[in-house]
C-alpha cells in the first residue's frame, strides 16, 4: 500500500514534468492501496470494509479535471482503437471512480461531474467491439475490453446504488419502480418472468372458452423501441412519478453530454450530440425503459377503462414484457379503441408502432385492419414470449413445436455423436 507522501511525491511529479507515465503511476499506485474497495464480483454479497477510501477534498485539488482530459482524449481514440498503454488507463481511470465512489460522501460529486458520460460512450463502444465477428479476429486481446465493460458496469452501481442493496434483493431505484410498475408488466423485474404471462394468456382464453366469450389479443410490436427513449420527456417522466430529485439529478448527469460519431466508407464523422435511446448494457436500462412505457399506458387510460377481459371481478386489457405488449378485449371495436389510444401516446414520447410486425388474433369475427394505411396481419396463432398460442387455445401445437425443435437440435448434433 502506498502511503500519502508517496502519492503526494507522483503526483508533484506529474504537475511539474507533465508526463503522463507519472500520472498512470500515481493512479496504479492508488488503485494498489484501495484495491480492496472494487468489489466488482456480482455474483456475491458486497464486502464489508470497515475503513473507507479518502475523501474528494483530501485528493489534488485538479485531479478530477485532469482525469476528464485523460478520458476524453481516450474516448476520441476509440474509433480508431486504442492501444494497449490507453486501454490501461482507461481501466485504471474508471477502478478510481468506482473506489471513491465506495466513499458515500463523494458519490454526489462524481456523479454531477459531466465527464461520467465518456464512461457509458467507451463503454457502449467496447461492447459493439465485443459483439462484431469481425473485431473479435482483429482485436489482439480481448481480455482487457472485457475488463473494462465489467467496471464500467460496477461503477453504474456505485452510482446507482453505492450501498449495494441490489445485491441483498433490496435496491435504491428499484423500489420506486416496483411501486410505480403494476402487476401486468413483468419485464425485468424480480419474481416475474415470460412463464407468467404465458400461463396467463392461457388462463384467459381458458376462462373465455368455459363462459363462452371472444377474446380478442393485438400483440404490438415497437421500432426500435429502446433506440428512441427521448431524454428529456425521460426526466419529465421520472418527476411527474415522483422519483427523488436527487436520483432524476444522477441520472441527467450520467447521460449529458452524449457524443457519438460514425464510421463510414469515406472516413469518420464529426462528432454529433445524442438525445434518445437508454445505455446498452447498463443495469439502470431496463428500469428506465419501463417506466417510460407505464406512463404511455397511463396516458391512454388503460387503468380507468372499463374494456378488457373481466376475470375474478378484475378487469385486464393488457400484458407487457418490457416493450412487448399484448392489448386485450372483448370485441373487435374495444380493442381498436385500447390500440389508437396506446398508438396515439406513444408517438407523444417518440415511439412508433411496427404495424409490419403486429398481429390480431381472435375467437371470433373479424374484419380487415388498416393503420397508416399498412394492414396489420390477423391470424390464428402467434409466438407469444417464446411460446405458440393458438385461438382455441390448445398447448398440444406447442408440446409439437417444442419437440420438433428438439428433434432439430439433436438431428443437427448427430456428427458430433458418431464422430
Amino acid at each position: 500500500m502506498a502511503s500519502r507522501e508517496r502519492l503526494f511525491e507522483l503526483w508533484m511529479l506529474y504537475c511539474s514534468k507533465k508526463d503522463p507515465d507519472y500520472l498512470k503511476l500515481w493512479l496504479d499506485s492508488f488503485v494498489s492501496s484501495y484495491e480492496q474497495f472494487l468489489d466488482v464480483d456480482f455474483e456475491k454479497l458486497p464486502t464489508r470494509v470497515d475503513d473507507v477510501p479518502p475523501g474528494i477534498s483530501l485528493l489534488p485539488d485538479n485531479i478530477l479535471q485532469v482525469l476528464r482530459i485523460q478520458l476524453l482524449q481516450c474516448v476520441q481514440k476509440m474509433a480508431d482503437g486504442l492501444e494497449e498503454e490507453q486501454q490501461a488507463l482507461s481501466i485504471l481511470l474508471v477502478k478510481f471512480f468506482i473506489i471513491l465512489c465506495r466513499n458515500l460522501s463523494n458519490v454526489e460529486e462524481i456523479g454531477t461531474c459531466s465527464y461520467i458520460n465518456h464512461v457509458i460512450t467507451m463503454t457502449t463502444l467496447y461492447i459493439q467491439q465485443l459483439k462484431s465477428k469481425k473485431k473479435e479476429k482483429e482485436l489482439a486481446d480481448q481480455t482487457s475490453i472485457e475488463e473494462f465493460v465489467i467496471h464500467a458496469l460496477a461503477f453504474c452501481e456505485s452510482l446507482y446504488d453505492p450501498y449495494r442493496n441490489w445485491r441483498q434483493r433490496i435496491s435504491g431505484l428499484q423500489q420506486y419502480v416496483n411501486r410505480e410498475l403494476p402487476d401486468v408488466q413483468a419485464g425485468f423485474r424480480k419474481g416475474r418472468g415470460t412463464r407468467d404471462h404465458i400461463t396467463n394468456i392461457r388462463w384467459i382464453m381458458e376462462k373465455a372458452r368455459e363462459f363462452q366469450e371472444n377474446i380478442y389479443f393485438c400483440f404490438i410490436d415497437y421500432a426500435k423501441a429502446f433506440d428512441c427513449v427521448d431524454h428529456n420527456k425521460l426526466w419529465k417522466i421520472l418527476k411527474e412519478m415522483e422519483i427523488p430529485d436527487h436520483l432524476v439529478c444522477l441520472l441527467r448527469n450520467l447521460y449529458a453530454g452524449q457524443e457519438a460519431t460514425v464510421r463510414t466508407g469515406h472516413g469518420t464523422t464529426d462528432w454529433f450530440q445524442i438525445g434518445k435511446g437508454v445505455h446498452q448494457g447498463c443495469i439502470l436500462s431496463p428500469c428506465l425503459f419501463n417506466l417510460y412505457a407505464e406512463h404511455i399506458m397511463r396516458n391512454a387510460g388503460l387503468e380507468e377503462t372499463q374494456t378488457g377481459i373481466k376475470i375474478a371481478g378484475r378487469n385486464i386489457n393488457n400484458l407487457r414484457y418490457a416493450d412487448d405488449t399484448t392489448l386485450l378485449a372483448e370485441s373487435e371495436e374495444e380493442l381498436k379503441s385500447l390500440l389508437m389510444k396506446v398508438k396515439v401516446e406513444s408517438e407523444k414520447v417518440g415511439l412508433k408502432l411496427n404495424i409490419q410486425k403486429m398481429k390480431i388474433m381472435a375467437s371470433g369475427p373479424t374484419t380487415s385492419w388498416e393503420i397508416d394505411g399498412e394492414t396489420v396481419e390477423t391470424g390464428s396463432d402467434f409466438i407469444f414470449l417464446g411460446s405458440k398460442i393458438t385461438t382455441d387455445g390448445d398447448c398440444s401445437h406447442e408440446i409439437k413445436r417444442r419437440l420438433l425443435l428438439g428433434r432439430k437440435v439433436m438431428t443437427n448434433l448427430d456428427s458430433i455423436f458418431k464422430s
